[in-house]
């Protein structure tokens, strides 16, 4: 499920704070935004949620993310808010009707499978 805690473990080589391993907590709020809190160490405290940006709750960092790709990505996307866990994913959507190929394609298609050969 997409709106439930998740957890993020990055490694960094050069981070001399937290023995290389940094702990975040993150969750998607929307199509195209996410939450995510960096915790102080490399554990995530237990009070820690993705609002989390006090010392207090464990977290170092509060990050409000939104993914830009989507303005300039021409396929369809949908989103699966995991509300039915029995729906069929394999379901294919399609938004356009394809072009079926023409005379004229059809022999260009045969001349080029002949003169190859």
């Amino acid at each position: 499920m997409e709106d439930t805690k998740s957890f993020l473990i990055t490694y960094d080589k050069q981070d001399p704070v937290t023995n290389n391993f940094r702990c975040w907590v993150y969750k998607r709020i929307g199509f195209r935004n996410y939450l995510m809190s960096r915790g102080r160490g490399n554990q995530c405290s237990k009070m820690q949620s993705a609002e989390s940006s006090l010392p207090e709750e464990g977290a170092s960092l509060l990050l409000e993310l939104t993914e830009d790709e989507l303005q300039f990505d021409v396929c369809p996307m949908s989103w699966d808010d995991g509300r039915n866990p029995y729906a069929n994913p394999a379901v294919l959507d399609v938004y356009a009707r394809g072009s079926r190929p023409g005379l004229i394609g059809c022999f260009l298609s045969i001349l080029l499978v002949t003169f190859s050969y």
